[in-house]
């Protein structure tokens, strides 16, 4: 697979401290994610979704399953998890319950498109 990072709205700024402003479903004008996926699929060669969150976790949740149904619609079945922050919501720590709880929605969401998730921040 290939792995693009960067593609989507909320890289502008200090994004580690403002991970609330990314979004999962809406692309750069200079990036046309159904077209990518559909040429790496014809070159035998899967896109992989890059979801960094900045550790905003409440913003990933809420907009996870629209991403995860534009990606199962775009053949895209493995996600690649970012939470660069230290903390979680600029709260919470990686390893807490509050994290646990985060990830274990996370990996079921996924499961139900049949999207594999590779966290990169891992418990």
């Amino acid at each position: 697979g290939v792995l693009v990072e960067g593609w989507n709205w909320g890289w502008d700024g200090d994004w580690t401290m403002h991970g609330d402003q990314f979004s999962f479903t809406r692309a750069y004008p200079d990036f046309d994610l159904k077209r990518i996926a559909e040429y790496a699929r014809s070159k035998g060669v899967r896109l992989i979704g890059h979801h960094e969150t900045g550790g905003a976790t409440l913003n990933y949740e809420a907009q996870m399953d629209s991403a995860y149904t534009l990606y199962h619609s775009l053949g895209v079945n493995v996600i690649k998890t970012g939470y660069v922050n230290p903390l979680l919501d600029n709260k919470e720590q990686h390893s807490s319950q509050y994290g646990v709880r985060h990830y274990r929605k996370v990996i079921e969401t996924a499961a139900r498109y049949g999207i594999m998730i590779d966290n990169h921040e891992p418990v």
